[in-house]
This record gives C-alpha cells, sequence and structure tokens, in this order.
C-alpha cells in the first residue's frame, strides 16, 4: 500500500512526470514588435515600452470586446512615451494618425517567439 501512494503524488516536488513538464515547455513565449510605416515605405520599430503598450492596449480591447460599454479604439501613443503625445493608433484599421498635420500611416505586429530568457 505504501508503494501506490509513492506514485500518486505527480504534482509534487521532486517527481518527474514528463506531460507536465512537456505541456509547460510547449508553451511559447511570444514578443510583439509594432512597426510604422515612413514615407520611404520602410518599417520603423516602435520602441519596447511603446511595443508593450500597444500589446496590453491590444490585450484589453480583445477582452472587452462586445461588453457594455467596451474600450476605445484608439491607442493615445503619448500613454507610453511623451514624444509620441501627438500620435495615436486606430485599432481597427492598425493606422497611426498625428494630431496636428493629419498625417496617417499604417502600423503592422508581429510576434516573435522569444529566443533567450534574461
Amino acid at each position: 500500500m505504501a508503494s501506490g501512494s509513492s506514485t500518486s503524488g505527480a504534482g509534487t516536488a521532486g517527481t518527474s512526470n514528463p506531460a507536465l513538464f512537456t505541456s509547460w515547455q510547449s508553451v511559447p513565449i511570444l514578443v510583439a514588435v509594432c512597426e510604422w510605416q515612413d514615407e520611404f515605405n520602410s518599417w520603423r520599430p516602435y520602441s519596447g515600452s511603446v511595443c508593450n503598450y500597444i500589446e496590453q492596449c491590444l490585450q484589453l480591447q480583445q477582452q472587452q470586446r462586445g461588453a457594455p460599454g467596451s474600450s476605445s479604439t484608439c491607442i493615445s501613443l503619448g500613454q507610453a512615451d511623451p514624444h509620441l503625445t501627438p500620435y495615436s493608433i486606430d485599432i481597427p484599421s492598425m493606422t497611426q494618425f498625428r494630431q496636428g498635420t493629419g498625417t496617417m500611416r499604417c502600423v503592422r505586429r508581429h510576434l516573435y517567439p522569444q529566443i533567450g530568457r534574461a
């Protein structure tokens, strides 16, 4: 009876359950990189902190989609970087808009697997 109880602790420390480790290891960690297209049709990445802010806003908007009083469909980049205060991104069209000039630019988002951890 004692030998049967030693195999039932699959979730305890020190045990080796390949199914648990495989499922944990198979979840990819993705990094979002957001870029805007300049006047020469080159793609320019936003800073890491701005990308993180955009990603947080996109996830929040997705979670609240369809809920009463759902979130805004516009991201104000000045919330992430004061130098970008005149800029906002329209989520449905993924277009960056500059207040004051009316300049509109395409925005894209790519997900890349995280290669290493710090």
